[in-house]
């Protein structure tokens, strides 16, 4: 998302970040249709090569992907779990072994209708 000021731009990244109940070991990437990344939150300890190799690889993994397949994705030690709005793919990816995946996807929905209500008519700018 691009918004006309920073200010805004920073409420959003807290508004998006500070809803998560932050399981540990989890990751959370916002991505446009390009692959580009546009919003990535780490809640795990890694060096910025592997953050860097981490969502290159998902990124490919959740873009390749048809929409009859399935939104859960294994990868590395991470279970990927996203889900498309519009032209933005959300994934959360996982270390948790008992963390539901159906929870997760649930999240992201809820994630997307409360930002939609909060920005109103928001959208990624091409």
């Amino acid at each position: 998302f691009f918004f006309n000021d920073t200010a805004t731009t920073e409420i959003y990244t807290q508004a998006f970040v500070g809803s998560v109940r932050c399981v540990q070991e989890t990751v959370i990437l916002l991505i446009n249709k390009q692959g580009q990344t546009r919003l990535a939150k780490y809640f795990v300890d890694i060096t910025v090569e592997e953050r860097m190799a981490l969502e290159g690889e998902l990124i490919r993994k959740c873009l390749s992907r048809t929409e009859k397949e399935c939104a859960f994705v294994e990868h590395r030690e991470y279970t990927a779990i996203y889900r498309r709005y519009a032209s933005l793919y959300f994934i959360v990816g996982i270390k948790d072994d008992e963390e539901n995946e159906l929870s997760m996807l649930e999240f992201i929905h809820n994630l997307v209708e409360t930002l939609d209500k909060y920005f109103i008519n928001v959208c990624e700018l091409d």
